[in-house]
């Protein structure tokens, strides 16, 4: 199985707030009905959140069974008629990017609170080598299979870390994305 991270800023105009209702409340009943889709999770900062440089509202996760049933879901019908359509009322397309890890077979209780970190190849290699030495459970480490999208290029891997394990990763340069996580499907 394997797990796309997707992260997305809001429209322009629209507010966090109506941003944050419209993704939980109707974006997320949309998504439930995705071809191929075996599970999705929204991650819901307190505030909106910067990865290297650009504003992000959003970060979804989406389960599928391979890559290829990814590629099916997101060129399928419904995709194009009706999550597109519903994306552009609320996300500034082309803005975001997303990459692919390997879905763990246990995750963080879903009402979790957990702290989310990209590593990138041209700052994070010595806490990659770190976190590779610590064996951490994939649960947590999850090195990227492949970038989606080019503002993507350079992510080694996603760190997805419950307030309790925090403590056990090595220093970071950078902050991760601290959120509440909502389970769609």
């Amino acid at each position: 199985m394997i797990t796309r991270f997707g992260f997305a800023p809001r429209k322009a105009g629209t507010t966090r707030s109506e941003f944050q209702d419209h993704w939980r409340n109707v974006h997320g009943p949309i998504i439930r009905d995705m071809p191929h889709l075996l599970g999705y999770r929204q991650n819901h900062a307190p505030d909106s959140f910067t990865l290297d440089g650009i504003r992000h509202d959003a970060c979804a996760e989406t389960d599928f069974a391979t890559e290829d049933a990814m590629e099916r879901a997101f060129a399928s019908q419904y995709y194009r008629e009706v999550v597109m359509p519903d994306e552009a009322r609320f996300v500034q397309r082309g803005e975001g990017f997303a990459v692919l890890t390997f879905a763990p077979e246990t995750r963080l209780p879903d009402s979790s609170t957990r702290r989310i970190f990209l590593l990138r190849r041209d700052r994070d290699e010595k806490a990659l080598a770190e976190l590779e030495q610590a064996r951490l459970p994939v649960s947590i480490f999850r090195p990227t299979v492949r970038q989606i999208s080019p503002k993507a290029d350079g992510v080694l891997a996603i760190i997805v870390a419950g307030e309790d394990r925090q403590s056990a990763l090595p220093p970071f340069a950078h902050a991760g994305l601290l959120a509440d996580c909502a389970v769609v499907v």
